[in-house]
């Protein structure tokens, strides 16, 4: 998984993306303070500030949560990402900008380096 900064940041700023994370093992982390990024390994293992890097296929798990079907799912992707991908350096920050626009309404902005409403 190819991991940018600009993606721990959008990752850490998308709180409601942040809220659904279940704490699982194996999931994708970043921890600041110790500026470390890795695989959680186990329940002890950095359990206190952990920010969640969702990959692609937990991104679209969590749009199809909410309500977005498998093939429609690829379509609007492909559409947002004809539109948007010269915004974003990796996969990774173009499929969490789309599951923002989706769900939450919400576009990156690298200015203020904040999800803001759309």
């Amino acid at each position: 998984m190819k991991i940018t900064d600009r993606y721990k940041k959008m990752a850490l700023k998308a709180e409601e993306i942040q809220r659904r994370w279940d704490g699982r093992y194996c999931s994708w982390v970043w921890v600041p303070h110790r500026n470390w990024t890795g695989l959680k390994q186990n329940a002890h293992e950095m359990s206190d500030n952990c920010v969640w890097l969702p990959t692609q296929e937990e991104l679209q798990e969590l749009a199809m949560s909410e309500g977005h079907f498998d093939f429609s799912l690829v379509t609007l992707f492909s559409s947002f990402a004809r539109n948007f991908e010269h915004k974003f350096s990796s996969i990774n920050e173009l499929w969490l900008a789309f599951v923002m626009v989706m769900v939450y309404d919400k576009m990156w902005n690298d200015e203020t380096e904040e999800w803001e409403e759309v």
